[in-house]
């Protein structure tokens, strides 16, 4: 299930339908009233996932990462490992845990033991069932990559595991230009650079 936009959870916060807006139009109002602000501070912690108004959130929410790493993945990559398990789970508590969301394959390979073409297949699959982000360089399209840095695809995430905010504002603007159809890089070209500020600095 694609995640939650704003605009759907204010619809069931509010029960009213607020028009799209594209970017580069005004997502909010220049002067948000406290209620609208509140609703987006919510959204932003928990509100990407329909199950936000049940209760435990963020026992649900680790549910839904186990069920990715234990159950998704090795359906596309029938041959993992419990060891490949365990790489997957040190490659979140790394973004968790760092303000530089990076990881070094090198380090892993050698801590797990754990071949670099494994390992860049475990990123692979991460990131194409939603859970990482990968910002790659301008025309880097290597399968064996890192990219420029890795986020994680749902800014949520950020909030349930106690990670860095700051990365989450990254996360959170990419995540709104890759559901809007942009490709992000780690050079974007200066315009889409200028509209880049503009956004982070409406969600500070």
């Amino acid at each position: 299930m694609p995640l939650m936009s704003f605009r759907e959870f204010l619809y069931l916060e509010t029960g009213q339908a607020y028009p799209k807006y594209k970017l580069g139009d005004t997502i909010l109002p220049t002067q948000p009233d406290a209620e609208l602000l509140n609703h987006f501070l919510n959204y932003r912690s928990y509100g990407t996932r329909p199950f936000y108004q049940e209760k435990d959130f963020e026992a649900r929410y680790m549910a839904v990462i186990d069920k990715i790493l234990n159950n998704d993945i090795p359906f596309f990559l029938p041959s993992i490992s419990e060891n490949n398990l365990r790489v997957m789970r040190a490659i979140i508590g790394t973004l968790a845990n760092s303000s530089i969301p990076r990881v070094q394959v090198t380090s892993l390979c050698s801590d797990w033991g754990i071949g670099a073409e494994k390992l860049y297949q475990l990123l692979f699959v991460m990131e194409s069932v939603d859970l990482l982000k990968i910002v790659r360089y301008p025309n880097d399209m290597k399968a064996r990559s890192t990219g420029a840095k890795m986020l994680f695809a749902d800014p949520c995430a950020y909030k349930v595991l106690n990670a860095d905010q700051g990365t989450e504002r990254e996360a959170y603007t990419i995540h709104c230009f890759s559901r809007a159809g942009y490709q992000i890089n780690g050079k974007p070209p200066l315009q889409r650079t200028l509209v880049n500020q503009q956004v982070t600095s409406m969600i500070k």
